[in-house]
């Protein structure tokens, strides 16, 4: 597998507050724009935490507490509420720079 990252995407995220060596959850349906926003994460240092999108936002807003995480991206089409203490973004947001990022197989 290779997979070339975009530098310009960890600008984005820095300017979002999302920092290395931190947690971000992602909260999106299972597509190439997830697969590479997860590489992307850990490959910059951040610890990415999927969050599946059947669970009910209370439960995800608890579950994100209790590992301090303050941070989410939510996927298109996904339904989330805002808390007070976690702070969300649209993948939409992102998108612009996932389609830069080199995701393919090799032999």
């Amino acid at each position: 597998m290779y997979f070339q990252t975009d530098p310009d995407l960890n600008e984005k995220f820095i300017k979002s507050g999302i920092l290395p060596d931190r947690k971000i959850a992602l909260l999106c349906k299972n597509s190439e724009e997830y697969v590479k926003l997860l590489i992307q994460i850990i490959f910059w240092g951040g610890v990415a935490i999927p969050v599946s999108t059947v669970m009910p936002t209370a439960k995800v807003h608890s579950m994100l507490k209790n590992i301090n995480c303050s941070k989410i991206i939510v996927g298109e089409g996904i339904e989330y509420k805002d808390d007070v203490l976690i702070r969300s973004f649209s993948l939409k947001y992102f998108s612009e720079k996932l389609v830069n990022i080199n995701l393919r197989k090799t032999t």
